[in-house]
């Protein structure tokens, strides 16, 4: 392959989004915990540690990184998981030597390394037949729904919209007929459609009703991810008609709370027939052009940013839900389509 793979890319964008998604939240959401949510210092060290642990298992050079494993240490004997006092200051700095470490493992990423099983002796993994390729996408989903949880925590202390999951520009560059990445991508989307509706089925009704100030319903937010997911994925790239409820979706008017089983029904019915579409997809037809806005794009790309889209909102879901009593998922889950394209 003449070009860096398509998983590798949307990894580097997936970190660097984590990133601006953690300088967004501003000084009030930068201490303390608001109610049940983790700190935002917790949430980077968090990623920073658990993308450091894979990149071990995944053979990546060097040994962990003094301060993300020292982290680890402390969390599974101090104190109650989330709650560990960390200084975001020193997560980021954390987080910002394992990004460097994670770009230069992704320089050396190559077809052949996909699909090498990572080293995961001695933890819960170690039967599960992962491969270093599913711990690149698990890395990417996992980014992802943290950078979501930020948006959260910032949107209470104040701060805008976000717009994740940004330009993504890694991801948009090309993508080959060839890239042996691109299925696995395709993968990835039908687990975001898992993830997704477990933390839909999972809110509790004020959250699901938008009954917490500054925070949209996550009735809405769900109609707002599917939309796209049915636009291009059933309606453009299948031909069929779009779905009744997610039709009258409207980005530009204020958001609103929708019916409960309504978002169900549609979540079900768009998802599974995306998914079903998905699954056939060939490193070739990925790299299909499909209508964009007013350019065209590879399909395989947009399904990339259909992933980032998703896992964003499950994670945003996942602590918008926490608000109202209810429970971690401890998101992503098992990803198994993943799991399987990636062996």
């Amino acid at each position: 392959m003449a070009h860096e793979l398509l998983l590798a890319r949307l990894l580097r964008d997936a970190l660097d989004e984590f990133e601006r998604a953690a300088a967004h939240v501003p000084a009030p959401g930068r201490g303390g915990a608001l109610g049940p949510l983790s700190t935002s210092g917790w949430v980077v060290g968090h990623v920073a540690a658990i993308q450091d642990r894979w990149l071990t298992f995944a053979d990546a050079d060097g040994a962990p990184d003094e301060w993300c494993d020292v982290w680890v240490a402390r969390q599974r004997t101090e104190v109650p998981y989330g709650q560990l006092v960390t200084s975001i200051e020193e997560a980021l700095d954390a987080f910002r030597r394992v990004r460097k470490r994670a770009f230069r493992f992704l320089d050396d990423l190559d077809p052949a390394r996909l699909r090498v099983p990572a080293n995961l002796a001695g933890t819960e993994w170690a039967d599960s037949g992962a491969t270093a390729g599913y711990q690149v996408a698990r890395s990417i989903a996992h980014a992802f729904v943290h950078a979501g949880d930020l948006t959260v925590i910032a949107s209470l202390a104040g701060a805008g919209d976000l717009g994740l999951p940004g330009a993504l520009s890694r991801t948009h560059e090309r993508l080959e007929e060839d890239d042996p990445s691109a299925p696995m991508v395709a993968a990835l989307l039908r687990d975001a459609y898992v993830e997704l509706g477990r933390a839909f089925q999972a809110l509790p009704l004020p959250s699901a009703q938008g009954e917490i100030a500054t925070l949209n319903p996550g009735s809405y937010i769900v109609v707002h991810a599917l939309a796209r997911e049915d636009r291009y994925w059933n309606v453009r790239a299948q031909g069929h008609e779009p779905d009744a409820l997610l039709a009258t979706y409207d980005g530009r008017a204020p958001a609103r709370p929708y019916p409960l089983e309504a978002v169900a029904a549609s979540l079900d019915a768009t998802t599974a027939r995306a998914s079903s579409w998905l699954a056939g997809l060939d490193a070739a037809a990925l790299a299909t052009p499909i209508a964009a806005g007013r350019t065209e794009s590879p399909i395989g790309v947009q399904v990339a940013r259909s992933a980032a889209h998703l896992f964003s909102h499950a994670g945003e879901l996942q602590s918008i839900a926490s608000l109202s009593g209810g429970a971690d998922l401890s998101l992503p889950g098992a990803l198994a389509y993943t799991l399987e394209a990636t062996r």
